[in-house]
């Protein structure tokens, strides 16, 4: 897809060219808000790490495998053993375990919380917890973290590491 951007100073006047259609902004706030979705759209479409300016030309970066509308939120998938090497180096992050208790109390990541993705109150629970702070999520394998995701990102949820081989592929010692 072919994009072309022209800005004239002054008399402020844009043209935009997507595939060969031709959008006229007039206004610097139109442009403005049309930037952004070109922005938003680029990057949710075809790059998964990008950034883009928000209203104060501050680059906001944006890490994410899946598509958000939460132009803030973070979330980004890791495997196991580069999760451990992150808990080791930043020990703000939170460990949100979505197993069920049985599976938890079998062995889980030391200091991870329980949060059961098959109970009833799932939601609920996830609701209790604070929207900014940092999770490392995971479950046995990846399947039901993966699934859950959509739930993260509809609760507001900022900063989510998706650890995607699941308990599976810790290789550290567990807590019982």
């Amino acid at each position: 897809m072919a994009i072309d951007y022209q800005c004239k100073t002054g008399n402020f006047h844009s043209i935009y060219s997507l595939a060969n259609e031709k959008i006229f902004l007039n206004s610097e706030k139109t442009v403005k808000t049309f930037q952004n979705f070109l922005c938003y759209f680029f990057l949710f479409g075809f790059i998964p790490f990008g950034g883009c300016l928000d209203e104060s030309n501050q680059l906001v970066t944006l890490e994410t495998d899946k598509i958000s509308t939460n132009a803030l939120a973070q979330f980004s998938s890791l495997k196991a053993e580069a999760a451990s090497k992150l808990l080791a180096r930043d020990s703000t992050i939170l460990v949100l375990d979505i197993r069920t208790p049985d599976e938890f109390n079998q062995g889980h990541i030391p200091g991870a919380l329980n949060v059961d993705y098959k109970a009833s109150n799932f939601i609920s629970e996830l609701e209790k917890l604070d929207r900014n702070s940092t999770y490392l999520m995971h479950c046995r394998s990846g399947r039901r973290s993966t699934n859950s995701l959509d739930t993260f990102q509809q609760l507001g949820f900022r900063h989510i590491i998706h650890m995607d081989d699941g308990i599976l592929g810790w290789k550290e010692e567990l807590e019982r």
